[in-house]
């Protein structure tokens, strides 16, 4: 079945099941459950995303997994792949903290501001309060 070979060139390539859908163009959803959506186009973009992949062994079983016998160069074309894929993940990753962050502060500095307002017209009270209390010398 195609869903089983899927998982083992997915093991071959040393990569996640959520990087290689994520890979050919599909949700991470998918790549919880190969099998649902298995119809020529995902067929097609594994073959464009990965070259080197037999599409008669994928698609029927036959043969060898992958169509040059160098497998240094499948592993060598698939970490510089992943580690792209990583690296494109990490900064969408840090992209979207440092935005949470930059509206974090700025919640903080309204709250600050706020808070720096109350204090000072506390401190005004307070004078105002000294100032009635304090006996006045006639």
């Amino acid at each position: 079945m195609i869903k089983e070979r899927i998982y083992l060139l997915i093991k071959e390539l040393g990569i996640s099941a959520r990087a290689f859908g994520k890979s050919i163009g599909q949700s991470e959803s998918w790549a919880k459950n190969i099998g649902k959506g298995i119809g020529t186009d995902v067929v097609t973009n594994i073959l464009l995303e990965y070259p080197q992949v037999s599409l008669t062994w994928l698609v029927n079983g036959e043969g060898e997994m992958f169509t040059q016998n160098d497998i240094n160069k499948v592993a060598d074309n698939v970490t510089v792949r992943y580690l792209n894929n990583n690296y494109k993940e990490l900064y969408e990753e840090v992209r979207k903290d440092n935005k949470d962050l930059r509206e974090e502060n700025k919640r903080l500095r309204e709250s600050l501001l706020t808070e720096m307002q109350k204090n000072q017209s506390l401190i005004i009270e307070n004078s105002q309060l000294k100032a009635k209390s304090v006996p006045q010398n006639s």
